[in-house]
């Protein structure tokens, strides 16, 4: 079953879909030996180069759903990068490895502190 490349790349944990659709627009993509454009679709068993790296397109299905509760504590920020350097909830996580990339799932404010949860399955 093929889907959208920068789908397909997000769901293996290379960054979210719109950044990998502007990665796309500016020609940094390639599926085979071709550069990738916006809306190009890819079946499990093609090769992508993302960042001078070969990437195997795999399966949801060889994906397990992972999924953490996490305490937050007053201070940390619900995002992946702060423009203030300011510590995120993400520092703290986990590693995901090859399972793509933990997505939180609601937010707290900056001063909030409680229970967060984190998936690798959109």
């Amino acid at each position: 079953m093929s889907e959208r490349l920068q789908k397909a790349l997000a769901r293996l944990g290379y960054g979210s879909r719109r950044m990998l659709e502007r990665e796309i627009e500016q020609g940094r993509v390639q599926i085979g030996h071709k550069v990738a454009k916006l809306g190009d679709k890819v079946d499990e068993g093609d090769t992508v180069v993302y960042r001078s790296k070969r990437i195997k397109i795999s399966s949801d299905s060889q994906q397990s759903t992972r999924i953490i509760l996490y305490f937050k504590p007053d201070g940390e920020v619900c995002t992946r990068r702060d423009e203030k350097n300011r510590k995120t909830v993400f520092d703290n996580l986990p590693n995901v490895g090859k399972e793509g990339r933990w997505i939180n799932i609601g937010r707290l404010d900056l001063n909030t502190s409680g229970a967060l949860l984190f998936t690798n399955n959109g």
